[in-house]
């Protein structure tokens, strides 16, 4: 049996350039395959390939215009795309690049011009159906957006941000028994996803079911989401559900830990009003308005408690601010 010599990378490019340059495509393409079998960042084999087919576009072209897409290079992926459209005509990858950058510069009309061509040559792509969804929804055209969501989760039964999304825009309609029906599929597939545990725990609050939206509240603490806006939402639920002393302990903890967050306190300075510890209300409602003096709501409140506590001198000073503070009707 006689043993074939193997030569190496730099000899074989070697051979692949000196076919090319002959004309002989197939052994050209042979030698430069055989190196990117082995290498396959080899940018000389790379650019061989390329000079042999001048009309394909490469998956790395396509990696080019992701990369300076997700670096926020958007007229750099326009004129790329552009130019490489001008080429190949029939790319769908192409518009939803294209889509995704003009959307992110704020030209949603645009977006969806390039992504209904994208969806146009492939139909069936599920990511080409999501990004078509995003940009109905960013031009207000909500039904639109549900079908795509809906062709996106027939496509691709595992498309987690696609149930989530259906979801929140059944929870904007009022549709929350539909919400819950989505978001609970999506919990199925990836039971610790916190957007959807939270948006669960929104629906339910909102149909008034306390103790269901506690409960997903909660999976998303444990699975390590620990954010003023999750323990104040928990709160928010607890004093609904019952328990004012459980929120009150965790307004206690939110606002010792996070000082500087403005809703932790005028809400709980509400709590602490409901709960007849005026002293303690007035002292946070005070402090949202340090934190934020601009926003009419805890002078509001400390316009409502003071009357209720028969300073109408102070009632009034406060109740005139927050007025004084509300943006004007036209």
């Amino acid at each position: 049996m006689v043993k074939q010599k193997s030569i190496s990378a730099e000899q074989a490019l070697k051979l692949g350039k000196a076919a090319a340059a002959e004309g002989n495509k197939a052994e050209a393409e042979k030698y430069f395959n055989a190196v990117l079998v082995k290498y396959p960042d080899n940018k000389d084999a790379i650019k061989g390939i390329k000079s042999l087919n001048p009309n394909n576009l490469y998956r790395d072209d396509l990696d080019e215009l992701k990369k300076l897409l997700k670096n926020g290079k958007y007229n750099e992926v326009e004129t790329k795309a552009g130019m490489y459209l001008e080429l190949y005509p029939e790319v769908s990858e192409l518009y939803g690049l294209l889509g995704t950058s003009v959307g992110a510069r704020g030209d949603h009309k645009q977006a969806l011009t390039y992504f209904l061509k994208a969806a146009e040559l492939s139909p069936f792509g599920s990511g080409v159906q999501y990004n078509l969804a995003l940009a109905y929804k960013s031009n207000g055209d909500i039904e639109n957006a549900i079908k795509c969501y809906k062709s996106t989760i027939k496509n691709d039964r595992k498309f987690v941000p696609a149930y989530s999304n259906l979801g929140n825009i059944y929870m904007y309609k009022e549709e929350y028994d539909r919400a819950i029906e989505v978001l609970t599929a999506a919990a199925k597939i990836v039971p610790d996803f916190p957007d959807v545990l939270m948006s669960l725990a929104t629906a339910y609050k909102a149909k008034g079911e306390y103790a269901k939206s506690i409960a997903f509240i909660k999976k998303v603490i444990i699975s390590g989401i620990t954010t003023a806006p999750v323990l104040m939402e928990l709160a928010i639920c607890e004093n609904l559900n019952g328990n004012p002393d459980e929120a009150k302990l965790i307004y206690e903890d939110v606002t010792r830990e996070a000082p500087e967050i403005f809703d932790a306190h005028n809400n709980y300075g509400n709590l602490l009003k409901d709960a007849g510890d005026n002293e303690a209300a007035i002292s946070h409602f005070e402090k949202a308005i340090e934190i934020n003096s601009a926003h009419p709501v805890p002078y509001g409140n400390l316009g409502l408690l003071y009357h209720e506590l028969g300073d109408e001198a102070k009632a009034n000073e406060y109740r005139e601010k927050a007025q004084a503070l509300q943006p004007v009707k036209h």
